[in-house]
């Protein structure tokens, strides 16, 4: 069944799909059992952002989702939440690491007046509301490495990733990915970056960040 998560407008798409992983088309997005959209509304203090969620348990970019979304016309603010990425990516095409339930996974739709001259600037507002957000709920000091790295003690804990994409001839939009790192340990990271990557988990003893997320509740 079809769990609707404010996302009613993309029923039409997703009843194409049984979400229990048996394929009825080309593409299968089983709703997650955690991520729950009014989960995260219900922490929202925004009057459009967040107001549409989908939450997915797997997919292969939550970018590419959101990217699909808004060809179907999905409104700004639109947001995906995934659990794992198979196919996550960062600037340059590099992998981004998504196991499942580790990190926060989300991309949002974006529809500003000019989307190509706005993709620069929301890149670099989007890592710095990132690290302000994560600052504010820690109290760590975090730093960036310009344009979308956010740094913990000199390893990087989240990224993003904003891309502009043609929705129709005379319309256009952007997708907001945000990837961070919660709760992986030093073995969760492949070879190539274990000694590049942290989490929060990693950065921040667990008894307190549990009181501060016990906080947000």
């Amino acid at each position: 069944p079809v769990v609707d998560h404010g996302f009613d407008y993309v029923a039409p798409l997703y009843l194409r799909h049984k979400f229990d992983g048996t394929i009825t088309n080309s593409i299968v997005y089983p709703l997650t059992r955690s991520l729950y959209g009014h989960e995260v509304r219900r922490c929202l203090s925004t009057s459009w952002i967040g107001r549409r969620i989908l939450s997915v348990a797997v997919c292969g970019s939550t970018n590419d989702l959101a990217r699909e979304l808004a060809g179907r016309g999905a409104p700004a603010g639109s947001l995906v939440l995934a659990e794992e990425q198979t196919a996550g990516r960062g600037r340059g095409r590099h992998r981004w690491y998504s196991p499942p339930g580790l990190g926060l996974c989300f991309s949002l739709v974006l529809r500003p007046r000019s989307p190509l001259r706005s993709a620069a600037l929301l890149q670099a507002a989007a890592a710095v509301g990132v690290a302000h957000g994560i600052m504010k709920l820690t109290g760590r000091p975090l730093t960036l490495r310009w344009p979308n790295d956010v740094l913990m003690n000199g390893r990087k804990l989240a990224g993003t990733l904003v891309e502009a994409i043609d929705v129709e001839p005379t319309e256009a939009a952007l997708v907001a990915g945000i990837g961070v790192n919660v709760n992986q340990t030093a073995e969760s990271f492949p070879p190539e970056i274990a000694t590049e990557a942290t989490s929060l988990s990693l950065g921040i003893p667990t008894s307190t960040l549990e009181n501060d997320l016990e906080t947000m509740r």
